[in-house]
């Protein structure tokens, strides 16, 4: 299916003036960026853009915003010493409360479902009192990591009004902070069992967990959340006091960012097409950023620490109007997923960007390859956004590939000379060569990162236009001002390509 903005793209070629940074006041609907999308791509091909310009282009209209760094500052004397003072007059006292108030939340939730099988059926009304009463002590537990404020706008909706409520994902301290709002349902990774008082505690929330790996289980969830769904439309008949399953709270990003952007949504939540409620969450912080993200940052243990030593900082929830579905949404969840995100960047007052769960998972690959965290937080690829403006069908598979033989060259440094180009691409070192690199290296600082590479990889091997090596002969090089290869190179140049 057609993702949102993509109904005016038609057949157009390389659409490379789309720009993506929206405004923060006001992001523009679905509508208007596809209408935006479909006249800027008409005029760029009028332009006849050289391939390089195309390349350029690329590199330059994917987002400067880097969803995935965490914002810590680093160290300096006047934070050092006080954290010293935190040490020693005050953490002694938070110590006391973060371990008695996960501890006794803990209990509570253990005590409630006690002799129940939460899978089968929702709880009854007592046991959900007693889980109610466990949203004091999250409260406390935030307090003592130094979020001694919590600005709640808005009520939360019930579950007849909206089954299902949207939250944007920036870190681990989201699901305590709706925990201390309210009695919530999640959708969550089978790892979070695993995590010390995590199994009793999404437990008692009567969450859903999902093997990620596992389409069975993907599937298996999907029906869950369309049978809570139909809870909504109970009949006039049911008891009042008849017990009822939580509100189903979902992430749509499928991963935490620093909270800088909205990056994609997933469909999920809006499969069922039943009215949502988004809510957002905004940290207001000073000394240490709460996010847990993949590309450059602080551990959870490092985090711990400098929350817990932290003087002060403070979070608003926003509990957004109801988002009624209309026809066209209910018939497409990818233009539901969207107009939602649309509406609450608008109330966070940020950014929507192209990046999406597959930028992460490239991270965590870079991760296991030991890639230093300097070179991770120039790894800002975007990758919808690189594969529409070139038009390549270039999958998350392909640049997964591609990263592991780019670092196995270029090692923790992050980026290849034109030697260790020719190693990766297995090329011949010769003139026709020598201009792919030149091609390749938009800044022409003699070496690529694996951004410049892997837009000319793009480009190159999984662009959609058949014609596009013949567009690179009649091009001339931005250096020497000659054609980047001739007619009868173009036949020898023509068997690299065979490799994507």
């Amino acid at each position: 299916g057609k993702a949102p903005g993509d109904e005016g793209r038609g057949n157009v070629k390389r659409s490379v003036t789309f720009n993506i940074e929206e405004s923060a006041s006001y992001p523009p609907t679905v509508k208007e960026r596809a209408l935006s999308r479909a006249s800027n791509a008409t005029s760029a091909t009028s332009n006849s853009v050289s391939p390089k310009d195309a390349l350029r282009q690329a590199f330059d209209q994917q987002s400067e915003i880097n969803p995935f760094v965490n914002n810590t500052p680093p160290w300096t004397w006047d934070l050092v010493l006080q954290t010293a003072f935190v040490v020693v007059f005050i953490l002694p006292l938070r110590l006391v409360l973060f371990c008695g108030s996960i501890a006794i939340a803990w209990i509570l939730d253990a005590v409630a479902q006690t002799g129940h099988y939460v899978e089968d059926e929702p709880m009854p009304r007592w046991r959900t009192r007693i889980v109610n009463w466990s949203a004091y002590f999250w409260r406390a537990w935030l307090f003592s990591l130094s979020y001694q404020r919590m600005d709640v706008v808005g009520f939360p909706a019930n579950a007849s009004e909206a089954p299902i409520c949207v939250v944007n994902h920036t870190s681990f301290l989201d699901i305590f902070i709706m925990y201390a709002c309210k009695r919530f349902s999640f959708i969550a990774k089978k790892e979070i069992k695993k995590i010390p008082f995590g199994k009793q505690i999404t437990k008692a929330g009567q969450t859903v967990f999902v093997d990620r790996t596992n389409k069975e289980s993907s599937q298996n969830v999907k029906a869950v959340i369309m049978e809570r769904c139909r809870q909504r439309k109970r009949k006039a008949s049911d008891s009042p006091g008849a017990p009822k399953w939580p509100t189903i709270v979902m992430f749509p990003e499928s991963t935490c960012t620093n909270g800088t952007a909205l990056i994609t949504f997933k469909k999920g939540a809006f499969i069922p097409a039943a009215p949502v409620q988004p809510i957002t969450i905004k940290y207001h912080w000073s000394t240490c950023d709460p996010c847990k993200v993949y590309g450059g940052g602080p551990g959870i243990g490092t985090l711990l620490f400098r929350l817990l030593t932290s003087l002060h900082n403070s979070a608003t929830v926003h509990f957004l109007d109801v988002y009624n579905p209309d026809d066209d949404e209910k018939k497409d969840a990818l233009l539901y997923a969207e107009n939602v995100r649309v509406a609450m960047a608008k109330s966070l007052k940020v950014a929507v960007t192209n990046h999406s769960y597959a930028d992460v998972q490239l991270l965590l690959q870079a991760k296991k390859a030991h890639i230093r965290r300097r070179s991770l937080k120039k790894m800002n690829i975007e990758m919808q956004t690189l594969t529409n403006i070139l038009d390549a069908k270039c999958s998350a598979e392909n640049f997964r590939f591609f990263l592991k033989e780019f670092h196995t060259a270029a090692g923790k440094t992050g980026e290849i000379t034109k030697d260790q180009f020719f190693q990766v691409l297995k090329m011949p070192k010769n003139q026709i060569t020598e201009r792919v690199f030149q091609l390749f290296d938009i800044d022409s600082d003699g070496v690529l990162q694996f951004k410049e590479f892997m837009a000319g990889i793009a480009l190159l091997y999984f662009n959609n236009d058949r014609d596009v090596l013949a567009e690179i002969i009649t091009s001339k090089n931005d250096e020497s001002g000659n054609f980047y290869f001739d007619k009868n190179e173009i036949k020898r140049f023509a068997t690299f390509r065979k490799m994507g």
